[in-house]
């Protein structure tokens, strides 16, 4: 039993981190003669190859240790002295074990665990398939896109035979004609589906009410009756306001502000449009505070209205005390229909995973979360075919609410009885924000929302591997230096929180570079994009000329795919090979568009644009010596 088995790694970009849980793996699997122990250990990634490679990596060592000499790996060496230290075993023993482990898991390949946690879920969600009243040979639908166009074609078809559904559509449509908004119901009802779909809605469905077609409508009703009333009463006092002024003969510029001023305020009034900001600006209420009605020009008669129009402004202040609440309500009337198509949208999706026999790969967390706390813990290991002692996750800043949720039964019981567990993660590198992913679950450890908080707390140990063996030293000290600057920054603590330990020790002694380049211009000179990629074009090949480094060692990062593909247009017409999205497309290659311009060049073997063009494209790929020559001359003496 270790002291503190609830063991986090908190370490920066290649400090090793994937490497320490594979040592740890083989530690746990090794520390026992039984050869079949691996099958009590579940290790956590997420994604495929990272599985697959993790897998790749345990055998490749097991191999290398049962061989002896002779090592595929160079970093095996330092495994080895590890686990005989860790151990306290010679190196004969080891190799013996390792030789009856590697055995053991290519005879039972099925039973070496090493998952990611969707297919994780997946396989548990199976075990408990008649339990959670599901099909036992249910199939897993990955594409959501694909199961929601289904959901809405499913509800287009009951246009016309079901009342409510009609009913729904069709005044839907109604309210966003009148607005002069698009007719089209995919994009509302795609969004909507999505949204339901999602980990966020699933722990607020309990909250939200799903409402009928009368009962949206009646809502909707009131709303509107609402906002116009109020809007009618601030109408009835704008028009007022204007009135006096205008019986007085006094010109909107004679007020205060002029024609922006106190009159346009009075004005807004008067049109009531809630699309416009209908509260006074900061110089009409200081104005008036100062009791200043009059303009510069304007006429003693102002005065003989002031305290009517004071009178007013007071009667819209107590109005407009209401206005935030009223563009709220303003606000909600345009998703209020959501509403509605929550309702049917979750008939019309248990209708379609009912008929096809389906569940959705996003919704097996979901049911297994609405079930665990049902379920007594040592049941579901018998279910799931063996006892899981050791968990060991990898990447958790990636890892969500609801996955988390998940997981915490399981570690809870390994905890309890004193079991190694481990995370490894860095929440500086959460990529998958946009599957939910928390990373704030990381920076929180040993923190956590669950009845036994108190044992994660007691058995919490945590690590940093304070080294990096990927980058050069040049590298990691502008890293130390930047991020250090950028945590004294953060107005956040949470996010500084990610910061914390972020400094390296370099491995490598030597080597690599840092440069900030800017584009800048000139005072005064416009620049235009196709100037900022002609820049950048050329600063890589003056980087490739003078040797610095390779073409293959260069990657280019940008915020839109058009710009990535105007950057790798740029490179290819410089004669540099790119590998990107669209250069691995067939009519991205230069040969295929020689091919291609020279049929268009001989159907129109007259029109000069597309001679030039296919000049342009042959000397690409040729190169022509005398190409601007030509270029010209294909105008000025109508080359064909």
């Amino acid at each position: 039993m270790s002291e503190k088995p609830f063991i986090v790694y908190r370490s920066s970009a290649g400090s090793g981190k994937t490497f320490t849980l594979a040592l740890v793996y083989l530690r746990i699997m090794l520390s026992r003669s039984d050869a079949a122990y691996f099958r009590s250990i579940l290790a956590l990634t997420f994604t495929v190859k990272a599985a697959g490679e993790m897998k790749e990596r345990i055998t490749a060592y097991l191999a290398d240790i049962a061989e002896g000499a002779n090592h595929r790996r160079k970093e095996t060496p330092v495994i080895k002295a590890g686990l005989m230290q860790a151990l306290s075993i010679g190196e004969e023993e080891l190799q013996q074990r390792a030789q009856s482990c590697l055995s053991s898991i290519l005879h039972n390949y099925s039973d070496f665990q090493i998952l990611t946690i969707d297919k994780f879920i997946a396989r548990l969600t199976r075990s408990f398939s008649a339990d959670l009243a599901l099909a036992p040979d249910f199939d897993i639908e990955i594409d959501q896109s694909l199961f929601i166009e289904k959901v809405i074609e499913a509800m287009y078809n009951e246009v016309g035979s079901s009342e409510s559904t009609t009913n729904l559509l069709r005044e839907f449509l109604k309210f966003r004609l009148a607005r002069q908004e698009s007719s089209k119901l995919e994009d509302p009802l795609s969004g909507t589906a999505h949204a339901m779909l999602s980990e966020t809605f699933f722990f607020l469905q309990d909250q939200i009410k799903h409402y009928n077609a009368d009962e949206l409508f009646s809502l909707k009703a009131k709303i509107e009756a609402r906002i116009e009333g109020y809007l009618e009463q601030v109408h009835v006092v704008g028009k007022a306001a204007i009135e006096l002024i205008e019986r007085s003969g006094i010109e909107p510029g004679e007020l205060a502000g002029g024609r922006n001023g106190i009159y346009s305020f009075f004005n807004k009034l008067k049109e009531a449009d809630l699309k416009k900001d209908l509260l006074p600006t900061a110089t009409v209420q200081k104005n008036i505070d100062s009791d200043k009605w009059k303009s510069a020009k304007g006429s003693d008669a102002v005065y003989e209205i002031k305290d009517q129009l004071l009178a007013y402004f007071e009667q819209a202040q107590a109005l407009l005390a209401y206005f935030p609440a009223i563009k709220t309500e303003a606000a909600l009337l345009n998703e209020i229909f959501t509403l509605g198509f929550i309702g049917e949208l979750a008939r019309l999706s248990s209708q379609v995973r009912e008929e096809e026999n389906i569940q959705l790969l996003s919704d097996l967390g979901q049911v297994i979360s609405s079930q665990f706390p049902k379920e007594q813990t040592p049941f579901i290991y018998e279910r799931l075919g063996s006892r899981i002692n050791h968990l060991l996750v990898d990447e958790f800043q990636d890892t969500s609410d609801l996955q988390w949720h998940n997981l915490l039964p399981l570690f809870e019981n390994a905890l309890s009885e004193g079991k190694e567990t481990l995370i490894v993660g860095d929440a500086k590198q959460s990529i998958y924000r946009f599957r939910g992913s928390e990373p704030q679950l990381f920076n929180a450890l040993p923190n956590v929302k669950h009845s036994s908080h108190a044992l994660f707390a007691e058995s919490y140990k945590e690590e940093r591997l304070g080294a990096n063996y990927r980058s050069s030293k040049r590298v990691v000290e502008f890293n130390n230096r930047f991020f250090g600057k950028l945590r004294q920054q953060l107005d956040s603590p949470l996010i500084a929180r990610s910061f914390e330990g972020h400094e390296q020790e370099p491995f490598q002694e030597s080597g690599g570079a840092v440069n900030w380049w800017f584009n800048r211009f000139e005072k005064g000179l416009k620049k235009t994009k196709d100037d900022v990629m002609l820049r950048m074009t050329d600063h890589i090949a003056e980087l490739i000329r003078s040797e610095a480094c390779k073409p293959e060692d260069i990657c280019c990062l940008f915020r839109s795919r058009a710009d990535a593909a105007m950057c790798s247009s740029h490179l290819i017409s410089m004669g540099f090979r790119v590998i990107s999205e669209e250069s691995l497309m067939l009519q991205s290659n230069p040969g295929v568009q020689l091919i291609i311009t020279s049929l268009r060049a001989m159907r129109e073997p007259n029109d000069p644009f597309l001679i030039q063009t296919w000049l342009a494209r042959f000397h690409h790929w040729t190169g022509i010596d005398s190409y601007h020559e030509w270029a010209k001359k294909v105008k000025t003496e109508k080359w064909n």
